[in-house]
């Protein structure tokens, strides 16, 4: 029984680990906190 635990409590250790890893990859190459560029020019009127 206290190995099947030690097992499950390595186990989340393990899960959280990847996803934080995974969560830190994905925010240094989206980078979600740069503006995304404008698609659109604003109109050149009043030259």
């Amino acid at each position: 029984m206290l190995r099947r635990r030690t097992v499950a409590v390595r186990l989340m250790w393990l899960l959280l680990f990847a996803a934080t890893v995974a969560f830190v990859v994905w925010a240094l190459t989206a980078r979600p906190w740069v503006e995304p560029p404008s698609e659109t020019t604003p109109p050149l009127t009043g030259w």
